[in-house]
């Protein structure tokens, strides 16, 4: 695979050296706080006790991940943002709506900014009750990846009279299921480390998508702010991670991670999903994900500490530099005013980014205040044992309100209806930033029986017009048989009968000519 092919420009012993496999010293996953309601036993539906606790690990992280500072302030553009049409895009697109999510220009020192982020993290502890999980089978041999969100049009999300979104339900490829089997048993601390992390990666995406599908009935995502590809998911890694986490050349993680900005040089191939307003760039760096950052990032130690919205982005250390593989690059992207005109590769397209200054990692993103844990008010608890949850998500479902919605009247946390959250501000905010967004008014579906009625109506409304043109035809044939019957009268009353008598009849005059002639 292309991604494979980047691991052709180190030996394994580079790779080693580099700490980008193994690392001796990497210890296994100690992360022991409160599953994310989202994640909760209770919402995975045909999710046997074995897989889920197979399953658990990545879901502490993933419950971490989409907590964090930088997703709460990306979730908050989701939630609040607002959205431009693209005009000139919805009409390529045959009328259906193109937006933008634009940024919200946020003043994190602003007293009321921890608010905001309760907010937010209070409708992330909500929004359960319209999102499901499952685990299928063969995910990535029927559609060449590794999850992916479904809408539910049967499940739709009010604010009043309004239908504001859908639920959606959250599909994870059974290979996680049957790697993560695999590789407990036989593979390294370090390979397992690295699947926990990619698992948890695409579970936090996938919950990007449908926490998304909850305040919007786009037929497209929309873009991220200027970026050139519309997928949500990607957007959210990028704005927590600094880019797109995959693996290289094989699912089971037995590979380095790799890292690349998104959008990346690669073109979308999927039109009918994915909108795209520009050409790819040409060059696109992708970089090895530290064996220290992903070790880190699942020990408790990591997220017991304060941390700011840069805490869990990737360090860029070591990659390679590869050329797009599409037909067409963006005639307007300068290499030379991003990171891949000021790190070029070198031999073999090797980046090495170590001899930089302390700030080195951080040095393509542009300067921003800090977004402090503590600023937040947002503790991480420790769960109680796995059995409990296991047993009876209710015992956690008290902290979780008091930790992630701050005091928001959620009523029915537990239960599948659908939450009526139009009280908070939430709701009054996205009306104020999406004014230019008209949303559909819910119209009941009609009975079958009103459907049978119209598909019959227009079925006799085709005989009707059969049979007046079957009418219109027969008498324009009767009028064409009159109109010859009485030519052939006149002709008879004439003396011409036919053809033969209008031949002789010439004839004998033409010979009276010439014998008066003679």
């Amino acid at each position: 695979t292309m991604l494979g092919f980047i691991l052709d420009a180190y030996k394994p012993a580079e790779l080693e050296e580099l700490q980008v496999a193994e690392l001796p010293s990497a210890l296994p996953s100690s992360l022991s706080n409160a599953i994310h309601p989202i994640y909760f036993r209770t919402q995975w539906d045909d999710c046997p006790d074995d897989v889920f606790e197979l399953l658990t690990p990545s879901i502490r992280l993933a419950s971490l991940m989409i907590t964090s500072p930088a997703s709460l302030a990306f979730f908050d553009v989701v939630l609040n943002g607002s959205r431009k049409s693209l005009s000139k895009l919805t009409v390529s697109m045959g009328g259906k709506g193109c937006y933008e999510l634009q940024p919200l220009d946020r003043d994190v020192s602003d007293p009321a900014y921890p608010q905001l982020m309760h907010e937010v993290s209070g409708y992330l502890a909500a929004v359960k009750s319209h999102i499901r999980l499952r685990v299928v089978e063969n995910v990535a041999k029927k559609t060449l990846m590794f999850g992916f969100t479904r809408r539910d049009l049967s499940h739709v999300v009010k604010s009043g009279d309004w239908v504001v979104g859908t639920g959606t339900t959250i599909h994870m490829g059974s290979e996680f299921v049957t790697n993560l089997r695999k590789v407990r048993a036989k593979g390294s601390v370090s390979q397992l480390l690295r699947l926990q992390f990619s698992t948890a990666i695409t579970l936090a995406h996938e919950t990007a998508h449908a926490v998304n599908h909850t305040v919007s009935m786009e037929t497209y995502e929309p873009f991220f702010d200027d970026q050139r590809l519309a997928e949500i998911g990607h957007a959210w890694e990028q704005a927590v991670f600094g880019g797109i986490v995959r693996c290289l050349g094989h699912e089971d993680a037995r590979n380095p991670l790799a890292f690349c900005k998104w959008p990346n040089a690669s073109p979308t191939g999927r039109s009918d999903i994915i909108l795209e307003r520009r050409l790819p760039k040409r060059l696109t760096t992708f970089y090895f994900l530290p064996m220290t950052f992903i070790s880190s990032a699942q020990q408790a130690d990591f997220w017991a500490t304060a941390g700011d919205s840069s805490k869990l982005r990737i360090p860029k250390r070591h990659g390679r530099q590869v050329k797009g593989w599409g037909p067409d690059f963006d005639p307007d992207w300068v290499s030379e005013d991003s990171s891949e005109g000021r790190h070029p590769g070198g031999r073999l397209g090797r980046v090495n980014r170590e001899d930089l200054a302390d700030d080195w990692e951080n040095v393509d993103e542009p300067a921003e205040e800090a977004l402090d844990w503590d600023d937040f008010g947002i503790k991480l608890p420790q769960s109680p044992d796995d059995d409990e949850i296991m047993r009876n998500d209710i015992s956690l479902t008290a902290s979780m309100i008091e930790d992630f919605q701050a005091g928001m009247d959620l009523t029915d946390l537990e239960g599948t209806n659908i939450p009526d959250y139009t009280k908070n501000e939430i709701d009054e905010k996205r009306e104020r930033n999406m004014a230019d967004v008209k949303p559909l008014r819910y119209i009941p579906a009609p009975s079958i029986g009103h459907e049978i009625g119209v598909m019959f109506g227009f079925l006799g409304l085709m005989a009707v017009s059969m049979g007046l043109y079957l009418f219109v035809w027969q008498m324009g044939q009767k009028r064409s048989a009159r109109q010859d019957r009485e030519r052939r009268e006149e002709l008879s009353e004439r003396g011409f009968a036919g053809e033969g008598q209008m031949d002789l009849g010439m004839g004998k005059e033409k010979g009276v000519d010439r014998d008066g002639m003679a």
